[in-house]
């Protein structure tokens, strides 16, 4: 119960642009979903935090929660297809996307001219 309660809230602060307390109600939410190891939650919460990572410009935090969320979808299709997860999928991918879209390149690397 608290997972959907923290999971509304979240979202409503993603709406209001309120990152940082969205990700605290996002993150609290994962984690009733682990403590339940209800996995097709835990999966969502990855790919919610990462979407709000993404729009908080927090690019490392919002890939690794993508790739977490990526991974355990495609495990889950593996068992079977589902559309749902089809689609979940689908939208964690497009959230790497644009999370490599808007990462700043790395400037700190040293180049070699060849």
């Amino acid at each position: 119960m608290k997972n959907g309660w923290h999971t509304g809230k979240g979202s409503n602060c993603l709406k209001k642009n309120d990152h940082s307390t969205a990700i605290k109600h996002l993150l609290k939410a994962l984690e009733c979903s682990a403590k339940t190891n209800n996995k097709a939650n835990v999966a969502f919460g990855h790919e919610i935090l990462a979407d709000a990572y993404l729009r908080a410009h927090e690019y490392g935090k919002a890939e690794d929660h993508a790739n977490h969320s990526c991974a355990m979808y495609s495990q889950f299709l593996k068992g079977g297809s589902s559309k749902i997860f089809s689609e979940r999928l689908r939208n964690s991918m497009n959230i790497l996307v644009k999370i490599r879209h808007n990462k700043p390149i790395n400037t700190d690397r040293k180049t070699s001219a060849v």
